[in-house]
């Protein structure tokens, strides 16, 4: 792991809620996922309503989920859910000095945000920094042949605390065809522009 995972102002008792919560409804996303894909699929999108507990500002609130991007995160929902589990079920205590912990409550988290739409975030958790640049980019493709060349986010520079999301993905890519998620010439500190 690369950075450490803070959750300040957070205590153990409402990460162990977010845990829990994040468990639960990863297990209602993918709950007969596999069986009712291609019903979800002839019906476009899924109206759910979603009660966050006490720890998650404990709100109700409807969602709009599209079956290909629960497609599209299954997977690593799937493993972080798992690795949730003992702190879900009451069998291990949160422990914040955790940093796996933390990063699989993390990515769980990210993961229902993109399916629900919405900020969920820890009572006590700093919000994220204002003015900060957030870009959001999926594609997917059924087909990429021959020469072609598709990116989701192709970026000059990543600086400054942005936060950027793109994703990939592709039925088939063959030939000298070339996918990705992510292009950035630089990443880091901005760059000096004299006048």
């Amino acid at each position: 792991m690369t950075d450490a995972v803070t959750l300040a102002g957070v205590s153990a008792i409402v990460l162990a809620e977010g845990i829990r919560f994040c468990y639960e409804q990863a297990g209602v996303l993918l709950s007969g996922w596999q069986e009712r894909r291609a019903a979800r699929r002839e019906a476009g999108t899924e109206a759910v309503t979603v009660r966050t507990p006490a720890a998650l500002g404990g709100e109700t609130f409807d969602a709009v989920v599209d079956p290909a991007l629960v497609d599209e995160i299954a997977e690593p929902l799937i493993r972080v859910r798992g690795r949730l589990a003992n702190v879900a079920d009451g069998t291990l205590e949160a422990d914040l000095s955790d940093q796996q912990l933390l990063s699989d409550f993390c990515t769980a988290r990210e993961l229902l945000e993109r399916a629900y739409g919405v900020r969920l975030m820890l009572t006590g958790e700093l919000p994220p920094a204002t003015g900060a640049p957030v870009v959001h980019s999926h594609i997917q493709i059924e087909h990429l042949t021959g020469r072609a060349h598709a990116t989701s986010a192709h970026l000059d520079e990543i600086n400054g605390g942005a936060t950027v999301d793109a994703s990939a993905t592709a039925g088939t890519v063959d030939g000298e065809s070339r996918l990705e998620g992510l292009r950035a010439k630089r990443v880091g500190e901005p760059t000096r522009r004299e006048h």
